[in-house]
């Protein structure tokens, strides 16, 4: 069964419609903040600040101020002497979680699977938290029934838009079934967690948290299952729940269906104590937020784009970059450094960032002793990469040897496999885990399992071993690198991220790097890409042949027609 957007839509105005049936605004919280610390003195702004309704909307349009609202608002209530522990943050990836616990010590600054991840350990303890691939492939291992085959049917559904809708409808519809599954084989994920919270709610009887307030850092990006269990929680709790974000902000369409439930929840504000403010950007030069305004169909406008702030260059391989685009004189990247603003560069993958960030930070950080950088990319969770590695452990070994498979062979098959993802992974944190992984499965062949478990065991079930321990691995590594990497956006020069991970990030000037490999336009994506900035966006396109193919030809309907240098 494949979903259209609108059927997808169809749904999560169902779901919402259903959850909000259950909240109450009676208990929440009613918090009064002094506005006179703050600086931006705009009647609207601070109206959103000092909100003191149960549930606050603020729509924040891209260039609103969208954090420093969040920033303001949680220094309000701490100056209301509400304590920083009693008020959490919730934000989309890990980098804008950082940056918030650096700004905001004390705060419960957490991403939206980590709040509901809280809440599942404090109730249902003894889960091993995994990824699909090894949930997938362990209840592959199980005798299969109709009831078992249709969720992993759910489970493995390739589009993700697909994925969300039914598995969604599935569990809602199925979970006690789903639980039984989930307990027998010990396992769950941040997907699984947030649905079976959303439907446990008010069954749970432990609450991990105190929280006065919850403010949300951009609903727009919170999956729909996240978001009902926020709001129930929220009500149960009787703490104040604060949102921001805007409808058409979100990135992936399976997410919230084209960001509609804050339009859905604006519906009840005759039924509940919901206030709504709506914030216009006031952050972006004036030159980016027209390019950003238009719609297809629209007069492109081009007076109002400037050379000064709007750069779109078209280089030909990205070897040479330095020479084309930034250097010799003082050129793009120069007269932002000497003027202490910061540099967003985005492209659209980890791969793409690989490429560009040794060109830049080589030639800049020799000319700018002391350069301070930050790679977003380094801390991203590995989990779902590996995901896909561990599963062609079945894939291959299974198709090879269907009739089984001796010791030797086996640890023959899985070493060819590690060592070819040692020599071709691209970051130098996933060849150690990578290698690490090899060391640890050389361990468990020569120590930890006997002859008779070799000689006793299915072949399928000793690669799932295998790949158990890499996972627990992985789920090491993860949290090391969340808990241990320092990442200070505000004092970097130079900020080197996927369009994904920027999501919640603002900087004076961008540097968008764009590849053309395909036809499919992400128009969301770029949308994203090219808000980041306050000032300035600087747009590098590389490879003639597709240059018209497609990023071209979406920027001249939405962005600007500014002759490419």
């Amino acid at each position: 069964m494949n979903m259209s957007p609108d059927e997808y839509g169809l749904l999560c105005d169902r779901i919402l419609t259903e959850t909000m049936q259950y909240i109450t605004t009676d208990k929440m919280r009613r918090h009064i903040i002094d506005k006179s610390y703050i600086k931006f003195q705009d009647p609207i702004y601070v109206s959103a600040v000092t909100s003191c309704s149960p549930i606050t909307i603020a729509y924040t349009p891209v260039g609103s101020g969208k954090s420093a609202l969040i920033r303001d608002r949680v220094e309000g209530l701490m100056k209301s002497n509400i304590p920083a522990p009693n008020i959490a943050v919730l934000s989309m990836n890990i980098a804008k979680v950082k940056q918030t616990k650096l700004e905001m010590p004390g705060v419960n600054c957490m991403t939206f699977s980590d709040f509901t991840h809280a809440i599942f350990t404090a109730n249902r303890q003894g889960y091993e938290l995994s990824d699909e691939n090894s949930i997938i492939n362990t209840l592959r291992l199980c005798n299969q029934t109709p009831f078992r085959q249709t969720l992993l049917d759910r489970l493995s559904i390739a589009n993700p838009q697909d994925r969300a809708g039914l598995l969604t409808v599935f569990v809602n519809n199925h979970l006690d079934e789903v639980e039984a599954e989930l307990a027998a084989i010990h396992k769950i994920d941040y997907t699984l967690e947030s649905m079976v919270c959303q439907n446990r709610m008010y069954q749970f009887e432990n609450n991990p948290f105190h929280l006065d307030e919850i403010l949300i850092n951009g609903v727009h990006n919170m999956p729909l299952h996240t978001l009902c269990c926020v709001l129930e929680y929220a009500s149960m709790y009787g703490c104040n729940l604060y949102l921001t974000g805007m409808p058409d902000e979100t990135i992936y369409e399976f997410n919230m269906a084209y960001g509609k439930a804050m339009n859905i929840l604006s519906g009840y504000t005759n039924k509940l104590d919901i206030s709504i403010v709506r914030l216009t950007p006031t952050r972006m030069n004036q030159d980016i937020q027209n390019t950003l305004i238009q719609k297809d169909g629209a007069p492109i406008r081009t007076a109002f784009v400037t050379t000064a702030n709007v750069n779109m260059k078209h280089i030909a391989s990205t070897g040479d970059m330095i020479t084309q685009l930034f250097a010799p004189g003082p050129g793009y990247i120069d007269s932002k450094l000497a003027n202490h603003e910061q540099i967003l560069v985005l492209a659209r993958s980890k791969a793409e960032i690989a490429e560009i960030r040794p060109i830049i930070t080589d030639y800049y950080g020799a000319k700018y002793p002391g350069l301070n950088i930050a790679d977003l990319t380094a801390i991203q969770s590995p989990a779902s990469l590996w995901g896909t590695v561990l599963s062609k452990y079945h894939a291959t070994i299974t198709t090879t040897h269907p009739y089984g498979i001796n010791k030797i062979e086996l640890y023959r098959q899985l070493w060819i496999l590690l060592c070819y993802e040692i020599e071709t992974g691209a970051s130098k944190h996933m060849k150690q885990l990578y290698t690490k992984s090899r060391d640890d499965l050389a361990k468990i062949a020569n120590s930890e399992w006997t002859q008779e478990d070799w000689e006793n065991k299915p072949v399928i079930t000793r690669i799932q071993e295998v790949i158990d321990a890499e996972s627990r691995q992985i789920q090491t590594y993860n949290q090391y690198i969340r808990d241990n990497v320092t990442l200070d956006l505000s004092s970097a020069n130079i900020i080197f991220s996927t369009i994904h991970s920027a999501t919640d990030i603002r900087c004076d000037n961008t540097v968008v790097y764009l590849k053309n490999f395909s036809n499919n336009v992400d128009e969301n994506l770029y949308r994203i890409a090219l808000s980041r900035a306050n000032k300035s966006e600087y747009l590098i396109f590389v490879n003639s042949d597709n240059f018209d193919v497609p990023v071209q030809q979406y920027l001249k309907h939405h962005l600007t027609n500014a002759p490419v240098i």
